[in-house]
C-alpha cells in the first residue's frame, strides 16, 4: 500500500529544546529506571527537520536518507548520526505503511547537553510522518511508539509546559498564567555529558513524596511562581558538577548575571542531566544582552523564549 500525499504540506518542523526547570529523583525501579518529578518547558530555539517523500522504484524497500547540517552537524556525524530519527521512522513503519523519505536535519542543539535534542528530533519525525501521511492513529498509540524510542520522546511530542512523573513518560499538560513571555538564556560548557554516569553518581533520592512534589510544582508553574518552581532544584546537578567541573563553572557565570540584570534575573540551573544550563530572564532585551555577554567569554549561549503549548497529536 502506498500513501497518497497531499499536494502541499508543512515540509519543515521545529524540534524545540526541552528545559527542565526542576527535576527531583524520587526512587529507582528494579529494572534500573529512575522515578522522577519534573516540570519541563520548550523553547523557540531548536533543531529543524525537513522531509520530502521520494518515489520508490518497483520492488525497492522503503528507507530513510538523512542529511545533517548546522552548527553541531560535525559533532553529530562524529557520534554516528542521529539514530533516533531512523528509529522513529522504523517504529512508526511497524504501525503504518510509509514510503521512502529524504530528511534534512539542521542541528542547533548541543549534543549530550540535557536539552533533549535527539528526543526532540525523533518526536518531530513522528509528528511530520503522521501529518503528511494523513494517518489515522490514536494519541495513545503514538505515545507508546514514542516511549519505545526513548524516555524523553513522549514529552517532546507536543512541545509545551508539562509535568513529568514516573520514568518521565507519565505526562500532564500545564498552563502558566498569561502575563507575558518568559525568556531564557541557554548555555553549554562545550562538553557531552553521560546521563548514565550522572545517574550512577547520584547517591540519594528526594525524601519528599512524589505526589506532593507533583502537586506543588504544578501549583508553582500555573501561578507563575518561577522562582519557587526553580527552588525545587535539580537532583542531578550536584553529581553532574562533581563529574564535570565545567558545569559548576558555567553555573557560577550564570549566577553572576544577577548583578548585571537585577530587575530581570529570575534564577539559573542545569537542565536535565546536563551539561547545558539556563537562566530565566524577564525581558527579551536582557536575555539578548546576557547571551551576548556569555558569548564574549567564549561560552556557547543563545537567547530564546518558552513557547505556548502545542496542540496534541
Amino acid at each position: 500500500m502506498t500513501i497518497s500525499y497531499p499536494a502541499s504540506y508543512p515540509a519543515s518542523y521545529l524540534a524545540p529544546a526541552k528545559v527542565n526547570l526542576c527535576l527531583n529523583v524520587t526512587g529507582r525501579r528494579s529494572n534500573g529506571y529512575h522515578e522522577l518529578v519534573s516540570v519541563a518547558g520548550f523553547t523557540a530555539f531548536g533543531d529543524t527537520l525537513s522531509l520530502h517523500p521520494v518515489q520508490l522504484d518497483a520492488g525497492e524497500d522503503a528507507k530513510t536518507d538523512l542529511q545533517i547540517t548546522g552548527p553541531f552537524a560535525t559533532d553529530l556525524q562524529n557520534a554516528g548520526g542521529d539514530t533516533l530519527i531512523a528509529a522513529a521512522y522504523s517504529a512508526l513503519a511497524m504501525h503504518l505503511p510509509l514510503d521512502r523519505f529524504r530528511f534534512h536535519l539542521e542541528k542547533h542543539i548541543p549534543l549530550g547537553g540535557g536539552l533533549g535534542g535527539g528526543s526532540a528530533d525523533a518526536a518531530a519525525c513522528l509528528r511530520a510522518l503522521i501529518e503528511i501521511s494523513q494517518a489515522s492513529i490514536s494519541p495513545e498509540e503514538v505515545a507508546k511508539i514514542a516511549a519505545s524510542i526513548g524516555a524523553d520522546v513522549p514529552v517532546c511530542l507536543a512541545p509545551g509546559w508539562q509535568l513529568m512523573t514516573g520514568t518521565g513518560t507519565s505526562l500532564v499538560r500545564l498552563t502558566p498564567p498569561e502575563h507575558g513571555t518568559l525568556h531564557c538564556v541557554l548555555a553549554n560548557p562545550g562538553i557531552a555529558v553521560s546521563t548514565k554516569d550522572v545517574f550512577a553518581r547520584l547517591m540519594s533520592f528526594s525524601q519528599d513524596e512524589a505526589a506532593r512534589l507533583a502537586t506543588e510544582q504544578t501549583s508553582a508553574l500555573e501561578s507563575g511562581a518561577f522562582e519557587k518552581l526553580m527552588a525545587f532544584g535539580n537532583d542531578l546537578q550536584a553529581p553532574a558538577c562533581a563529574l564535570y567541573p565545567e558545569i559548576a563553572d558555567l553555573l557560577d557565570q550564570l549566577a553572576g548575571l544577577r548583578s548585571d540584570f537585577p530587575s530581570d534575573y529570575i534564577g539559573r540551573a542545569m537542565s536535565g542531566s546536563g551539561g547545558s544550563c539556563f537562566c530565566l530572564i524577564r525581558s527579551k532585551e536582557a536575555a539578548d544582552r546576557a547571551a551576548s555577554h556569555l558569548q564574549d567569554y567564549g561560552i556557547w549561549a543563545t537567547a530564546t523564549a518558552f513557547v505556548s503549548p502545542a496542540s496534541p497529536l
